[in-house]
């Protein structure tokens, strides 16, 4: 395919920059920002990116024994071992979904790193963990459908499934590449995450009965909300992950509903080290414990500076560099 023309960066030279780790190919990307800053101009910086990126496809591709292939559309490079009509039905969906999500963000002011997007998708369970293994630190973490790799070249990452479950993984991760330069809190990316899902594909994504409700009052009542404003519960290999994704999904949908254009201005101005406490007193008019308490009623659920505080510094270590769902 007429990508594979490398025009601004060697090939040559991403491969003696890149090192094989479990297996895969891992380029050194912070070598590469470095040398694309020295040599190339800033108009040329995407294609550089983009032709960095093809190489270690190639590379990864060739690591898969030919059981994967390339595919190319306008905005994404996807690597997968589908049948051709179903990595054209893929890639497609893609783009589709690329729009629609900048379109339902489009009152947000958003930057973009370099380079093409890149879904890689792999053929069972072990490749997938194999390789995104990489990106966390030693522990026990809850399981995943895909996730967005947000260090080097940035990337999505699909676990295999059918092809409507696919559909539903690639939005919510295309919707983290899409906020990935805004340092808002995890349960608030979360949460826009999953409501993305809904608006795109048109499909309802979270019920709410008598026995989810209770399970939510019995969890959060117990171990109250302090991993839940950290991040830290989106991980946990136990049910308080989909009751994270839950509970995010319900705070951004009733603060949309109940805020109008106001919760963009909050969206935009929340940020991790508070949880987005000082965004939401300042455009919601009210606080997060607030917010928190519709669903939950009353309770201590607002986020504690010290218990956020403590949290950053541990995932300083220890936090992996993606976002999964």
């Amino acid at each position: 395919m007429k990508e594979t023309r490398v025009r601004h960066i060697d090939s040559s030279w991403v491969a003696q920059n890149t090192v094989l780790v479990d297996g895969f190919p891992r380029p050194d990307w912070n070598a590469i920002d470095d040398w694309i800053d020295r040599n190339v101009k800033d108009c040329h910086a995407d294609e550089a990116w983009t032709e960095a990126g093809l190489c270690w496809l190639d590379a990864v591709k060739e690591h898969l024994a030919g059981q994967h292939k390339v595919y190319a559309s306008d905005h994404f490079y996807l690597l997968c071992p589908y049948e051709k009509h179903m990595a054209n039905k893929l890639i497609s969906f893609a783009e589709d979904a690329w729009g629609k999500i900048q379109r339902y963000l489009w009152q947000l002011e958003l930057n973009r790193p370099c380079g093409k997007e890149v879904i890689l998708a792999f053929a069972d369970q072990e490749t997938y963990y194999t390789y995104i293994s990489y990106f966390y630190p030693e522990g026990e973490f809850g399981f995943t459908g895909g996730i967005h790799i947000s260090s080097g070249y940035e990337h999505v990452v699909l676990a295999p499934d059918d092809l409507w479950q696919l559909e539903f993984v690639l939005t919510h991760e295309l919707t983290h590449v899409v906020l990935c330069t805004l340092p808002m809190p995890e349960w608030l990316e979360e949460g826009l995450a999953q409501i993305l899902e809904e608006l795109v594909l048109s499909r309802p994504s979270l019920t709410i009965d008598a026995e989810i409700k209770r399970r939510h009052d019995r969890y959060w009542n117990r171990h109250g909300l302090d991993e839940f404003w950290s991040g830290k519960s989106f991980r946990l290999p136990d049910e308080g992950q989909g009751l994270s994704y839950a509970l995010a999904q319900i705070l951004v949908r009733n603060m949309a509903d109940d805020h109008g254009d106001r919760f963009f201005d909050f969206v935009q101005a929340a940020r991790r080290e508070d949880a987005g406490e000082a965004a939401a007193r300042e455009h919601l008019k009210c606080s997060l414990s607030d917010c928190a308490m519709q669903f939950l009623g009353e309770g201590d659920w607002a986020p504690r500076p010290e218990a956020l505080r403590d949290a950053a510094e541990r995932e300083d270590s220890e936090q992996p560099d993606s976002d999964g769902q």
